[in-house]
């Protein structure tokens, strides 16, 4: 078409309409506005993803700084129980048994614990063997009642944490 055009020095338009042809595509003012405001748009579009990628500091910000971690706490130690022959166990037969309060304190003695008072308790009716503690010693008496296999009772008073009072009942 455009050879044609140029032959006989006519403009495109006249030579498609003298071809027969339908004329050139012209768009009408509202395909127009249409047009534009697509390209303006893609325009836009295009100069925001220009200007981020060129100016990336905008948005982004440094992550706060860590923090510097924490002292490692141990757990408190618990104090080291003093030596079995820094204690003293007083022994009380709680039974009718002879001598049931001497074999135990032969038991206990063979365990490196200092033997105190061996001697029979104010009541003879007592239903399980149990050290006895006073405040300050629940750890030192739980030892020696592991090591028996018997069980514990803490004791309202006391003024040494070194001293043990186990009292022998019917059942070891």
């Amino acid at each position: 078409m455009l050879v044609y055009a140029a032959a006989l020095g006519v403009t495109e338009r006249e030579a498609r309409r003298l071809a027969g042809l339908p004329g050139a595509w012209r768009p009408n003012g509202r395909a127009a506005r249409r047009r534009t405001i697509a390209l303006l748009a893609f325009s836009l579009a295009a100069a925001a993803l220009l200007w981020a990628t060129a100016v990336p500091d905008l948005w982004y910000r440094d992550p706060p700084a860590p923090l510097p971690p924490a002292p490692a706490v141990k757990p408190a130690q618990p104090p080291p129980l003093p030596e079995p022959w820094e204690i003293q166990v007083d022994v009380l037969n709680g039974t009718q048994r002879g001598s049931a309060a001497a074999g135990l304190a032969n038991e206990i003695a063979g365990l490196a614990y200092r033997i105190g008072a061996v001697n029979d308790a104010d009541r003879s009716d007592y239903a399980e063997t149990l050290v006895y503690y006073p405040p300050g010693a629940e750890a030192i008496g739980r030892r020696l009642a592991d090591q028996l296999g018997v069980g514990t009772v803490a004791l309202p008073g006391g003024d040494d944490p070194r001293r043990l009072v186990i009292i022998v009942g019917r059942s070891p």
